[in-house]
C-alpha cells in the first residue's frame, strides 16, 4: 500500500478518531462499532504512509494524521 498514496491518504482522512476515541468510519451508518481508533485499517495506512516517506525521503515521522494519537 505505501506505493498508493492516493489510497492510504483517504484512508487516513476517513478513519479518525470520533469524541469517545472510536473510529467514526468503522462504525458506518450503524453508529458506531466500538472499534478503538486507531483501527486496523488506521493502523495499516499510517503504516504504509510512514514508509511511502521512508522511502521518499520525507521527513514525517508520525503514521498518523495531526490531531491523532
Amino acid at each position: 500500500m505505501a506505493g498508493m498514496p492516493d489510497v492510504f491518504t483517504r484512508l487516513l482522512a476517513e478513519h479518525l478518531p470520533d469524541r469517545l476515541g472510536r473510529c467514526a468510519a468503522c462504525g458506518g451508518a450503524s453508529g458506531g462499532s466500538g472499534t478503538r481508533w486507531p483501527c486496523t485499517l488506521a493502523q495499516i495506512a499510517g503504516e504504509a504512509r510512514a514508509l511511502a516517506a521512508e522511502q521518499g525521503g520525507s521527513r514525517r515521522t508520525t503514521p498518523y494524521p495531526a490531531g491523532g494519537l
